[in-house]
């Protein structure tokens, strides 16, 4: 599982592979998140890389799927853990 906090982000780059050869896909892969909550998940114009933000605490899957020659691929999804960030613990005051 791929740890962040809230607010944090990281990129995803999306790659198709034939027999140890790039293939290439027809038309735009398609991005997801299992739980927009936790995980806002903006694909860029042409598909291939998407901008993955923490938006909640929790667990999320982020899910890519393409077609290529006719033929539904779909990338293992990403699992993410999200917690809050240490600066927005509470404090507790004796």
């Amino acid at each position: 599982m791929t740890p962040l906090v809230i607010d944090g982000a990281m990129s995803a780059k999306a790659s198709y592979t034939c027999a140890g050869k790039p293939a290439r896909v027809d038309g735009v892969p398609v991005w997801g998140s299992s739980n927009p909550a936790v995980l806002t998940v903006t694909p860029a114009e042409d598909g291939m890389t998407a901008s993955i933000v923490a938006v909640g605490a929790g667990d999320a899957q982020v899910t890519m799927t393409a077609q290529a020659g006719g033929t539904a691929l779909t990338a293992p999804p990403l699992d993410v853990h999200v917690d809050l960030p240490h600066a927005d613990a509470a404090a507790i005051v004796v």
